[in-house]
C-alpha cells in the first residue's frame, strides 16, 4: 500500500494507492475542504484537450530525435493553452486503425519504441493532464501466434473465414480475444487513470454535414442530447481539424467557429484532432485564443450565430 501525492478520495478498487488531502496554510482552508468534499475532489476546470499521434514525432531509429520532437510538441501545447492530452499508445503509421505494434512493453505485440512512459512523464511535468488512447480489439497479432480464429469472421462464397473488410479486429465473441485485450491493458496499467468522461466525435466533415446552417442544427442535436440528460460535466465534444477525404487541413476560421458555437451553446469540455507540430496545424496564433478558453466568445451573452 502506497500513500501517493494525489489529492482526492481513495478507492476500494485501488487500495494499493491511497490518495491524500493537503492541509493548506490558509485562513479559510476548512471551507475549501468542504467545497472539494462536496464535489468529490474533482478538478472542475473545463477540459481543453488535444488528441495526439506519437507516430508523428517518434523515430524508432533515434531516441534522441524522438525526444527532441517531443519537446517541440510540449512547447506547442503550452503556447496553445491546452490542459489535457489524449496520447496515442500504439503505432498506426498506415492510418488504417489495424494495430501491429505498441509504444510500451507488453506481452502481445511488438514494441515500436518504448517511448510512452517517457512522453507521459514529460507532458505531465508541465502540468498537462495525460490520458492514454488505446483501441480495444483492433490488434493485428503476429502470424506466429496462429490465432486467426480470434478475428471477426464472415460467411462468403459458401465458406466461413476472416473478414475481408479493410478494418480488422478481434471478435469479442471469440474465446481468448478478450484475454489478449486484457493483457494489453494490464501492461498499460502504469499509465492508466480512471477516465469518467464520454468523448463525442463531433466530426462534421467525416459525417458529411455540409453548410454552416446544417452543421449548427447537427451540433444542436448533440448538445440537446447531452444537456437534456444533465451530462454537461461528463462529455467532451471533439472536433476534427483535418479533412481525411480530401487530404487537407480544415481552415482555422471554420474550426474556431465550430468550437465557439459549441462553447456558447452549453458545451463545457472541448477537444480537437489531429495536431501537427511540424506543419503548425492548426495555426497556433489564430487557434490558441479559442482552444485555450480565452476567447471573448465565452464572455458575451449572445451566442454566435
Amino acid at each position: 500500500m502506497t500513500l501517493t501525492l494525489q489529492a482526492g478520495f481513495a478507492s476500494l478498487n485501488d487500495l494499493w494507492r491511497v490518495k491524500r488531502y493537503y492541509v493548506r496554510p490558509e485562513l479559510f482552508w476548512t471551507q475549501q475542504f468542504l467545497d472539494n468534499l462536496k464535489h468529490d475532489f474533482r478538478d472542475r476546470t473545463p477540459i481543453r484537450a488535444a488528441q495526439l499521434d506519437l507516430d508523428l514525432i517518434v523515430n524508432p531509429r533515434s531516441y534522441a530525435e524522438s525526444d527532441h520532437n517531443l519537446g517541440l510538441l510540449i512547447e506547442r501545447l503550452l503556447k496553445l493553452g491546452v490542459n489535457t492530452v489524449f496520447l496515442q499508445a500504439y503505432c498506426d503509421k498506415e492510418g488504417n486503425g489495424n494495430i501491429k505494434s505498441l509504444y510500451f512493453p507488453n506481452r502481445v505485440l511488438p514494441v515500436e519504441m518504448d517511448f510512452l512512459s517517457h512522453a507521459v512523464n514529460r507532458i505531465k511535468a508541465r502540468e498537462i493532464k495525460v490520458f492514454v488512447w488505446m483501441p480495444a480489439l483492433s490488434f493485428q497479432l503476429p502470424p506466429k501466434m496462429g490465432r486467426e480464429n480470434l478475428y471477426v469472421q464472415e460467411y462468403k462464397h459458401g465458406r466461413l473465414g476472416r473478414t475481408t473488410s479493410w478494418y480488422k479486429r478481434l471478435s469479442p465473441a471469440a474465446p481468448g480475444s478478450l484475454e489478449i485485450a486484457r493483457q494489453n491493458f494490464q501492461d498499460l496499467d502504469d499509465y492508466l487513470q480512471h477516465y469518467d468522461y464520454t468523448v463525442i466525435m463531433a466530426y462534421t466533415k467525416m459525417e458529411g454535414v455540409k453548410g454552416w446552417r446544417s452543421q449548427k442544427r447537427w451540433f444542436d442535436t448533440l448538445l440537446q442530447a447531452v444537456l437534456g440528460r444533465g451530462a454537461r460535466e461528463k462529455v467532451i465534444f471533439k472536433i476534427q481539424t483535418y479533412d481525411w477525404k480530401n487530404h487537407q487541413w480544415m481552415p482555422v476560421d471554420k474550426i474556431n467557429r465550430q468550437l465557439a458555437y459549441l462553447l456558447a451553446h452549453g458545451a463545457r469540455h472541448v477537444a480537437y484532432y489531429p495536431d501537427d507540430v511540424f506543419a503548425n496545424q492548426p495555426p497556433r496564433a489564430s487557434f490558441a485564443p479559442i482552444i485555450s478558453g480565452q476567447d471573448e466568445v465565452l464572455k458575451i451573452k449572445i451566442p454566435p450565430g
